[in-house]
């Protein structure tokens, strides 16, 4: 199972009793979707975010997040229909490898426009340049995701402009990267009216002697639109795994290295984070 079990629950605008004039939807399967009445809507369409990478030892890079588009408004009818695309997020990876790109959301009226936020890439291994962020297409506003960065957590979804990237912070002997937060905090699932708000970034972990047979990152349950920790363990043993934080929604997953050079034997005991799922949030607006 995931976190998205409310994706598919319709939300009430303005509070109140009864049933409220400007619903909200939330997309995380592909689908048609038809407007169950005439009025205007917002669209905003968020691309998946990359998948971090995993390593023996320490040259690990995080995913980027996925970008972000918003059509302000436009108006519908219940004779239209929207084929929307929901991109999935990058998958886990065990050292030494690459981290996956995510997917693309899209949303395609029948009356013309199309909508696109492009998945974030995975994280490389010993790259000097960070993973890149997914741009958007066919919005009036078209923000990239947040790259992924060396030494720190994954890319977060930008809503006011490019995504944040993770930090980073030192640890006794070792880098241990923090997820990017989003750049609008609150209740994804309150969203409504035309505004939209995601959560803070997964803090990253760092172990000498592991804890356990999987060391996790200190907080994997960060916030939707926000980047996953990295973990990084240094202890030898076979015995001990390790993985990266998982993004929910849009973020770029976490990096992960388990296990110290020489690396014969130890290095598929890193996992790395998950890229957060695409989303298409469809609202009424006046």
């Amino acid at each position: 199972g995931n976190t998205m079990t409310a994706l598919s629950s319709i939300i009430s605008a303005g509070g109140g009793g009864g049933g409220g004039s400007f619903p909200t939807f939330f997309l995380s399967t592909s689908q048609t979707w038809v407007p169950p009445m005439d009025g205007n809507i917002c669209i905003h369409v968020i691309g998946a975010g990359g998948s971090g990478s995993a390593h023996h030892y320490t040259y690990m890079m995080p995913g980027a997040a996925g970008g972000y588009s918003r059509l302000n408004s436009t108006a519908v009818t219940t004779s239209d229909s929207i084929v929307c695309i929901v991109g999935a997020g990058g998958s886990r990876v065990s050292g030494d490898n690459w981290g996956t790109s995510g997917g693309y959301s899209r949303a395609t009226f029948s009356t013309g426009p199309q909508v696109s936020g492009y998945g974030g890439a995975g994280g490389g291994l010993n790259q000097p340049t960070s993973a890149i962020g997914g741009g958007a297409s066919g919005g009036d506003v078209n923000n990239y995701g947040g790259n992924g960065v060396q030494y720190k957590g994954g890319g977060a979804v930008g809503i006011t402009g490019t995504g944040n990237t993770g930090t980073s912070h030192y640890d006794p002997t070792a880098h241990s990267g923090d997820g990017g937060d989003c750049d609008v905090i609150g209740d994804l699932w309150s969203s409504s009216l035309g505004n939209i708000a995601g959560g803070n970034g997964g803090l990253g972990n760092w172990s000498l002697y592991g804890d356990g047979d999987l060391i996790a990152p200190r907080n994997n349950a960060q916030g939707p639109f926000a980047g996953g920790g990295q973990t990084h363990n240094k202890h030898q043993s076979i015995h001990y795994y390790a993985r990266g934080g998982d993004a929910i929604i849009g973020g770029g997953g976490g990096q992960c290295s388990s296990g110290a050079y020489p690396h014969t034997g130890y290095q598929y005991r890193a996992i790395s984070g998950k890229g957060g799922e695409g989303l298409i949030v469809i609202q009424y607006i006046p």
